[in-house]
């Protein structure tokens, strides 16, 4: 077996109030918000770059 691994992506990052209820989140909240942003981001940078060449 490889060696052993200690690091791992925590549960309990924080909570939320909100309207009275209490939304807790993890370190994964903002893993997938963050992946999914980037995302986002390039595929506006790659449509853009489509419009440009197809205006050409």
């Amino acid at each position: 077996m490889g060696p052993r691994c200690d690091r791992h992506i925590s549960d309990d990052a924080g909570a939320l109030r909100l309207f009275g209820a209490e939304i807790a989140y993890g370190t994964w909240f903002w893993l997938v918000g963050g992946i999914a942003l980037a995302s986002l981001g390039v595929g506006a940078l790659l449509y853009l770059a489509g419009v440009r060449v197809a205006r050409r």
